[in-house]
């Protein structure tokens, strides 16, 4: 199309003669000619683009902190802002999920999420000085500043039993995003190797 525009403006080709060389409507390159197409292509979104972006922000922010949601929680945070929004408080259906990952498809991505329990997501800072409290006094009390030669460096992993296959919408290249469960009621097997 913009070849067919530069012949006609340029080249002083007539409007027929470049539609069918290169091969496009002849009404629509009239209209480009014209700038009859200001506006938008499609039906209107629910959303603007500044707030899909916050959207967007805020879902990759929740996948940071382990708290993945798929999309129908997603859906369901729009109707939510929708409804305070003073708009038509209508749900966006499936078709705008898809609508909406095509748009930010280079963002946002769907996984298969890791469940993670809650007990074992609540990592803040009162939780991590505490740890390097503990960690202190063991050091003090098996004085092991002046003996490091008896330090070692293990490494712990889980197998679960049933992972489950609930995706969830998260940040472009995350490697192991999670979704933070209440409980989980799945076997374990713990391997630590030192």
């Amino acid at each position: 199309m913009s070849r067919a525009v530069l012949d006609v403006n340029e080249n002083h080709m007539s409007v027929k003669k470049a539609a069918f060389l290169h091969d496009v409507s002849r009404t629509t390159l009239m209209n480009h000619l014209k700038n009859s197409h200001c506006g938008a292509v499609g039906r209107p979104t629910l959303l603007t683009p500044d707030e899909e972006r916050l959207l967007v922000n805020a879902v990759q922010k929740l996948g940071d902190w382990g708290f993945g949601i798929d999309g129908s929680v997603v859906q369901d945070i729009v109707l939510d802002y929708l409804k305070n929004s003073d708009r038509p408080d209508v749900k966006p259906g499936i078709e705008w999920m898809y609508g909406f990952e095509r748009r930010w498809k280079s963002v946002l991505t769907r996984r298969v999420a890791q469940p993670l329990p809650a007990n074992r997501a609540a990592c803040n800072s009162h939780v991590v000085n505490d740890f390097f409290d503990k960690l202190a006094e063991i050091f003090d009390r098996l004085k092991l500043v002046t003996r490091p030669q008896n330090i070692f460096n293990m490494d712990e992993t889980g197998f679960h039993t049933d992972v489950g296959s609930h995706k969830i919408v998260c940040k472009k290249g995350m490697k192991n995003p999670h979704k933070t469960v209440a409980s989980s009621t799945k076997t374990m097997s713990t391997v630590q190797v030192c």
